[in-house]
């Protein structure tokens, strides 16, 4: 559209109409190009704001996790001493039953039963403390090496047993068998898993459903190894879903949770150079990682 100003009706004016125009047309660009230069600025700003709040969200879980590693440390220190004692009495126990004279078959079947159960204690209490002492670590300077991830279950596992079973919740994990060994930071992908884990418990609360169950699928792709924790809950809105992922967003209600949990898995994912997805379209909602199977070259000297 060609803008004429009124003051200029005589043809024989039309060089300085043609002045007029250009700087009417330059006066828009420049406003345009002003717009344009705010909304990056905007963006920017969005971003570095984005950006800070995971950094605050990580800083938190951290000291979180840092005080729990203190009380975890101490608690391990009082109760591995009597767990010590009480294994030892109770083999002691056992060697002396065998050796033992005059003592009923039934009885000594039951004796034997009662040290097995003992054992058997020991040895969960055991479990669950050490994997408190290494899911409490802050594992974001460890160095990237191979792991197990049948090594990272048997860490991790013990800390969410009790709550699916109080819940009735069956957990199965698949493929994990044949996983070749993954370079990572074993802490971190075990605090990981728990997160998704618990997360996927939670979905399944204020609902009824028949035989809830959480699977953990390890899917083996060259290069590439994914983690899916698959859950047949509430799932999860397409709204909420779309800010999955970012500090102190959460599916929970007010004072069930931090929105913590997810923003560090995805913090984590990255620091690991992979990616961390959600589906939640249709039953089942899937939480999936998926994670380089190794470090480059350089990112390993590095690390």
């Amino acid at each position: 559209v060609r803008l004429v100003p009124r003051f200029a009706p005589d043809p024989s004016h039309r060089e300085f109409i043609a002045a007029v125009d250009t700087l009417y047309s330059m006066a828009f660009l420049l406003s345009v190009f002003g717009l344009m230069m705010k909304m990056g600025m905007i963006k920017e700003t969005y971003l570095s704001l984005k950006k800070l709040a995971r950094q605050e969200a990580r800083a938190i879980e951290t000291a979180r996790m840092t005080m729990l590693g203190e009380m975890a440390g101490g608690i391990a220190h009082e109760i591995n001493n009597p767990l010590s004692i009480i294994q030892l009495n109770a083999q002691t126990a056992g060697f002396k039953l065998a050796s033992a004279q005059g003592i009923e078959p039934d009885a000594r079947a039951e004796i034997s039963r009662h040290l097995e159960k003992i054992h058997q204690t020991v040895y969960r209490i055991a479990r669950i403390i050490r994997a408190l002492r290494t899911y409490s670590r802050d594992g974001s300077h460890d160095p990237f090496v191979a792991c197990s991830v049948q090594e990272i279950l048997e860490e991790t596992l013990p800390l969410c047993e009790k709550k699916l079973s109080e819940r009735g919740i069956q957990l199965s994990v698949e493929g994990a068998e044949g996983v070749k060994a993954l370079e990572c930071r074993s802490v971190e992908i075990g605090q990981c898993l728990l997160n998704l884990i618990n997360n996927a418990a939670d979905a399944y609360e204020g609902i009824a459903v028949k035989a809830p169950l959480i699977q953990v699928q390890f899917l083996d792709f060259p290069g590439v190894l994914s983690i899916r924790v698959v859950d047949h809950g509430m799932g999860v809105s397409d709204d909420i879903m779309r800010k999955l992922g970012q500090p102190f967003v959460t599916t929970k209600p007010v004072g069930k949770g931090t929105g913590l949990g997810l923003s560090i898995v995805h913090a984590i994912v990255q620091g690991h150079g992979g990616k961390f997805t959600i589906e939640s379209r249709a039953n089942p909602t899937i939480f999936q990682i998926s994670l380089p199977r190794s470090r480059p070259k350089l990112e390993s000297k590095a690390a």
